[in-house]
């Protein structure tokens, strides 16, 4: 196993020394064969080293199974750690998300922080703006393990404000668009061949699109459905025609424009051409999304790309023909997709960021990132690991969702994106449900979310 450039020996150097002072002060001194013998001095004893007591690093970890350390792979990879640096000592304290994201603020301000902590990767620059977490650039910089320039750009700016590093990415995800084949070789349509473009999506869902008289019996395409959907439906067609939902700088909101109208004019339709809003959500009832697909009563379902490997939907995804494809896109547009995951942040006023820095650079060593990933079935945020055979292993998903993270999105993570993600949320319902015009509803939410991102801004401790 690598030893740390940071591990530390528990023991120190004694230095020995004698002098001699002849005092003749008007006295004669004795001849050498006269004057007595003297005894020899004896050599200090060595004491043993005293047994060195490793500093504790206090990690809050997640109690999500994709992202914890505390059992499996990742309590393993705790332990590992324990034995490798005698330096240090991991412990991990389970949290939920939430729970990380709602009690770090006053923990930090008690004067109780944890050494490292679990946050969702859209939360760190709003907690570096209210003086949360650490500024930890200078230890990255100089790290020989930890490499941003291999980190997808998109991601690694989630967690980077104007140039400095508020945390780092972990345990990424990716989204991607399932193929019911056998609902489209039933309407003449080839799975080897799936919809590319914005018109051949619609025509797809058209034709796959089956009633019984009144009742809905199969759904083509839901927007607002699968992971991310309330967001993802909306948010994946501005971004392949080129929009950002902020500025560079994270300063402005930039969603009122022609191309966010072009993005709900495409997903509204959908709705239009399948009975509408109400009438696909009482065709769902409480009947979870993934289910619907599996029982072949929608042809085409925007989801995690490894959904088939969930304990609840494996099953059911062993039995049916599914295909894999990315999502259509308009005219002159590029791949885009949704994307989440993890990141981890090293808290302000803990007492140990030495020992948390040393883990969090452990674990970056590709080794570790691919086994932790590796298990749990997530995309490594390293492009050199995630597009390695080692993880791919010519899995179908696995290639799928490294091909996706090219195009890969998430929400805003600008300063204030907790509070802006609830305004994002509940904007497509408002135009989906007829509630407002789509012009009404985008400059009402890039109103408020500017008001957000100008009073987070306003009262921001940072000097940059």
């Amino acid at each position: 196993m690598r030893t740390s450039r940071r591990r530390l020996l528990g023991t120190g150097i004694g230095f020995a020394g004698s002098a001699v002072l002849l005092a003749a002060c008007g006295t004669a001194a004795a001849p050498m064969e006269d004057a007595p013998e003297a005894e020899a001095p004896k050599a200090e004893e060595e004491k043993p080293a005293a047994p060195m007591e490793a500093s504790e690093v206090v990690y809050w970890s997640l109690t999500s199974a994709w992202g914890s350390f505390n059992e499996e792979i990742g309590a393993e990879l705790v332990a590992e750690f324990n034995e490798t640096f005698e330096a240090y000592n991991v412990t991990t304290v389970p949290k939920t998300g939430r729970d990380n994201r709602d009690t770090l603020p006053a923990a930090v301000a008690g004067g109780a922080a944890p050494d490292m902590a679990f946050q969702d990767r859209y939360i760190p620059k709003t907690m570096a703006v209210n003086g949360i977490v650490r500024d930890i650039t200078d230890m990255v910089k100089v790290s020989s393990i930890i490499n941003t320039s291999d980190m997808w750009e998109r991601i690694l700016n989630d967690v980077t404000y104007r140039g400095h590093h508020f945390g780092l990415p972990w345990s990424a995800d990716v989204r991607t668009l399932f193929l019911n084949n056998d609902a489209l070789l039933e309407v003449g349509l080839d799975p080897e061949s799936p919809p590319a473009s914005w018109d051949d999506f619609h025509e797809a869902i058209n034709l796959t699109f089956k009633k019984d008289g009144a009742n809905i019996e199969r759904l083509g395409y839901v927007p607002l459905w699968g992971s991310g959907g309330a967001l993802a439906g909306w948010m994946i067609p501005y971004w392949q025609q080129g929009g950002n939902l902020t500025s560079a700088d994270d300063s402005t909101s930039t969603m009122d424009n022609e191309l966010m109208v072009n993005a709900f004019e495409h997903t509204l339709r959908m709705y239009e051409a399948q009975d509408g809003y109400d009438a696909i959500a009482d065709f769902r009832g409480e009947i979870r999304t993934q289910q619907i697909f599996i029982d072949s009563k929608l042809a085409m379902y925007f989801e995690i790309y490894d959904i088939p490997n969930f304990p609840d939907y494996r099953e059911g995804f062993a039995a049916l023909n599914y295909g894999l494809a990315v999502e259509p896109i308009p005219p002159g547009g590029s791949p885009a997709t949704y994307g989440g995951g993890g990141s981890k942040v090293l808290p302000n006023a803990s007492a140990n960021p030495e020992g948390a820095f040393a883990f969090l650079e452990w674990l970056y060593d590709a080794p570790q990132e691919l086994r932790f990933n590796d298990a749990k079935g997530r995309l490594p945020v390293q492009k050199a690991i995630a597009n390695s055979p080692e993880w791919t292993q010519d899995d179908p998903l696995r290639l799928q969702a490294s091909i996706e993270m090219a195009g890969a999105h998430w929400v805003v993570t600008a300063p204030g994106g907790i509070e802006i993600l609830g305004l994002h949320v509940a904007l497509p319902r408002t135009i989906y449900q007829g509630e407002k015009t789509i012009q009404e509803a985008i400059a009402e939410t890039n109103e408020q979310t500017q008001i957000v991102l100008d009073e987070t801004l306003a009262n921001s401790v940072l000097d940059f």
